[in-house]
């Protein structure tokens, strides 16, 4: 039951902590200028919402090593299947 309540946290974009207060000034999707505007802290429980320095850090290195090895598993796929990379596959036209 735990899960689906922060499940449904997540959707209707809520403070992680108290799950009450959203976590965006303007929720809604249609405002393109504010969409991104976030108070500092939540009014209700005082969640801290910015990350600490270097909080994506590890996501990034992750990341890219996840990309390469995709690159490098579609290239040698190519070079199995078509013996040669062609210029089509490089440049995805």
């Amino acid at each position: 039951m735990k899960f689906f309540r922060a499940i449904w946290s997540i959707i209707r974009l809520r403070c992680p902590s108290c799950r009450e207060q959203p976590m965006f000034d303007n929720p809604s999707l249609w405002n393109i200028k504010e969409i991104d505007k976030m108070p500092k802290y939540c009014p209700n429980c005082e969640q801290d919402f910015e990350p600490e320095p270097g909080f994506y850090y590890g996501a990034m290195f992750v990341s890219y090593g996840f990309t390469c090895f995709l690159l490098f598993f579609m290239l040698g796929i190519s070079l199995l299947l078509f013996g040669a990379i062609s210029r089509r596959f490089l440049y995805g036209s």
